[in-house]
């Protein structure tokens, strides 16, 4: 996924992470509300600044299209008017999240209160019967987007990266026989390998 939209999250949304992704979050009326959209890192998610309680909004490039994505958590009882994010609905826009839509005759609560509105073309969406929740997840694909892989990939330099290894081979191996603990030497090498293709991709 590239980017996920997690609805009650509560005050317990900052104690763990998922790897690889940046968090962006809103805070609810109440303890169990607000929500949160994770970008995947391969992305450039930005926040639009708004004044509405219990959504976000952030935009995501680094795909053929820049996608908004506005994520919405309503308490039960709580009115919302969908008209206030009417100026915030561009092109390529998804609105989701746990709406909880009821109407008094149904009298139940078998009802879907997690919703996803698009009008991205080539959508299509899946309900994940899956988890403990009573909130079962819902995967949209896309198939008219794409990566945009000249602002995403890096475009490493091999030939320079191999060349620079083979140069400091002898090094590396001097410093894996000396007293250095081995978890020590792999982090320090595993640091250098990183710094080296970046250096690479700016050549």
């Amino acid at each position: 996924a590239s980017i996920c939209v997690f609805t009650e999250v509560g005050e317990l949304w900052n104690t763990s992470q998922i790897p690889h992704f940046n968090i962006f979050h809103q805070y609810g009326t109440n303890k169990s509300g607000a929500v949160c959209i994770a970008i995947g890192k391969h992305l450039k998610g930005s926040i639009i600044d708004l004044n509405i309680e219990n959504t976000i909004i952030i935009d995501a490039d680094g795909l053929s299209k820049t996608v908004k994505t506005i994520a919405i958590y309503s308490s039960v009882g709580e009115t919302r008017i969908l008209g206030e994010l009417e100026s915030y609905i561009t092109k390529n826009t998804i609105i989701t999240g746990d709406f909880n839509a009821s109407v008094k005759e149904w009298e139940r609560s078998n009802r879907n209160i997690d919703l996803t509105f698009t009008n991205l073309g080539g959508t299509r969406g899946e309900t994940l019967k899956m988890g403990t929740s009573d909130h079962w997840p819902i995967m949209i694909t896309c198939e008219n987007l794409v990566f945009d892989k000249n602002s995403i990939f890096p475009h490493v330099h091999w030939k320079a990266y191999e060349a620079i290894l083979t140069l400091l081979q002898s090094f590396w191996q001097k410093e894996q026989i000396r007293t250095m603990p081995v978890d020590d030497w792999c982090m320090n090498y595993v640091r250098f390998l990183v710094a080296l293709e970046k250096q690479t991709d700016a050549m």
